[in-house]
């Protein structure tokens, strides 16, 4: 299990989403992962629900934003930046160039329409918030991920929590950490789609 902790502080400020290069690549399809509970959308309910996003979020929606977060909504994984940018040129949209596509993710995480996740392996990937379990007073993506080790995807644990809590006599020093922190927490495994496969390769 790789546990990834860090300040409060940190991990509300502006971050970096940009990818870092990554030892291997992973397979078609293989990007990333979604809610478990957050399955993806239709076009149409992708677009409104896109559009109602970044205006509740007093984000301006512009083609760019609008389509990232619209492809965000209808993928049933999250993605990696890349990738956003990969499938935005090839699907007509070539001023979302990959700085665009990073320094709009990055809003969107910042606002809390979108969350990102670090596995482990040094790829960064992006998912909408659930916002049926996340709101202001309460981190955005305090649930567990599964890194897939068969196929390579990230899922989001979206109706499970890992809690971590002070034992029995624990110090000061220790309580007031577990205050202050963060986590973010993947799980190595198997996600349910390899396990439905009659035989793992």
């Amino acid at each position: 299990m790789h546990t990834h902790r860090q300040p409060r502080d940190a991990a509300t400020a502006p971050g970096n989403p940009h990818t870092r290069p990554a030892p291997h690549t992973a397979p078609p399809g293989g990007h990333a992962a979604g809610h478990a509970n957050h399955p993806a959308l239709a076009h149409d309910q992708a677009d409104d629900l896109a559009r109602a996003l970044l205006q509740d979020a007093g984000l301006r929606v512009t083609k760019a934003r609008l389509a990232i977060v619209r492809m965000l909504a209808s993928a049933p994984e999250a993605l990696e930046a890349q990738r956003i940018a990969q499938d935005l040129a090839h699907n007509g949209l070539p001023d979302a160039d990959r700085v665009t596509v990073y320094r709009t993710l990055t809003r969107l995480v910042e606002t809390g329409i979108a969350h990102r996740i670090d596995p482990g392996d040094r790829v960064f990937r992006f998912s909408l918030t659930d916002h049926s379990r996340c709101d202001d007073h309460s981190h955005r993506h305090a649930h567990p991920h599964l890194l897939c080790d068969h196929c390579g995807t990230v899922r989001c644990l979206g109706d499970a929590e890992v809690v971590v809590r002070p034992l029995p006599g624990a110090s000061t020093n220790t309580k007031q950490t577990l205050e202050r922190l963060q986590s973010d927490v993947t799980l190595h495994g198997t996600c349910w789609d390899c396990q439905a496969k009659p035989a793992l390769e």
